[in-house]
């Protein structure tokens, strides 16, 4: 693996993290679910955009499921979140920092798999926005929350500009 892939790859499960984490969070505080509830809503957070992308590409089976370290790091940072999640409140800032970090790298990601399989730029931006924000979006609609992406504004608009 090349130095540049390597970043990549760190970069990809840094923001894997950090979703199953925050996506877990969310889950703890918005709904009353066991620990398989809180692990699924962060696995779903930490995924799903992946996933729909993938599925959309027709590149079956979806990357996540070809590589067990995503589903690993998915479920590590949602087990953190439920472990911990009283106590993370002070850790706020870096979590956020975190998400962030993980939307960008997702928008870029899946923006640059589209082009590889040679779609257009602008459908692209659409397949790195939906990679962005697409598992925040599927664990909204399961803790029956209005998605973020449709609340607030300014969460989409930089999974929108950052592609390529």
């Amino acid at each position: 693996m090349n130095a540049a892939a390597t970043v990549h790859l760190i970069l990809d499960l840094t923001g894997t993290f950090a979703f199953g984490l925050n996506g877990a969070l969310t889950a703890v505080r918005a709904a009353r679910v066991d620990i398989v509830g809180v692990v699924t809503l962060g696995m779903i957070t930490a995924l799903g955009g992946g996933i729909i992308r993938d599925m959309l590409l027709d590149d079956l089976p979806p990357a996540t499921f070809r590589d067990w370290r995503y589903l690993v790091t998915a479920a590590a940072g949602a087990l953190i979140a439920f472990a911990l999640g009283r106590h993370l409140h002070r850790l706020a800032g870096l979590i956020t920092v975190l998400d962030t970090v993980g939307l960008s790298v997702f928008a870029v990601s899946g923006a640059n798999k589209a082009l590889e399989f040679d779609i257009g730029v602008g459908q692209a931006v659409i397949l790195g926005t939906i990679t962005a924000v697409g598992g925040g979006t599927l664990r909204d609609v399961l803790i029956g929350q209005i998605p973020t992406v449709l609340r607030t504004g300014f969460y989409a608009v930089p999974a929108l500009v950052g592609p390529p």
